[in-house]
């Protein structure tokens, strides 16, 4: 089950970060023509090109790691429902899986609470600078 469960993990990590490697080029100062030309030859079609902020940057990393965990969050809780329907009255395998049901749930809204202080900073930090 264990080898099950990594080998998901591994192939979710891999189709959830290769659509994204494209995401990663507004990170980067774009600025420059020679790095237009480069994508437009890497590509073969004309790129849009444009300059971002670094609140934006880190608003679009953190958007993709909660995505990322979003993904296992939601394995973990078919993995301790799986868990739940095949104890067949065996109460430390229910047990079990409530345990992973709860502590899931919890991570979740910890993760979830944590991104909208993060969020709330980055946008107030950024008012503040572009105030002055």
């Amino acid at each position: 089950m264990k080898r099950l469960l990594l080998t998901i993990t591994v192939l979710l990590t891999v189709l959830t970060v290769t659509p994204t490697a494209h995401a990663t080029d507004s990170i980067f100062n774009q600025t420059n023509s020679g790095f237009q030309d480069v994508t437009d030859t890497a590509y073969g079609t004309k790129v849009k090109v444009s300059e971002t902020t670094f609140t934006v940057a880190l608003l679009e990393a953190l958007n993709f790691l909660l995505t990322f965990l979003a993904v296992v969050f939601f394995v973990l809780l078919v993995y301790s429902g799986y868990l739940w329907m095949t104890a067949r009255g065996h109460e430390e395998q229910v047990e079990k899986s409530k345990k992973i049901t709860r502590e899931v749930i919890i991570g979740l809204l910890l993760i979830i609470t944590a991104r909208i202080i993060t969020e709330f900073i980055l946008i107030a930090f950024s008012g503040a600078v572009t105030a002055q």
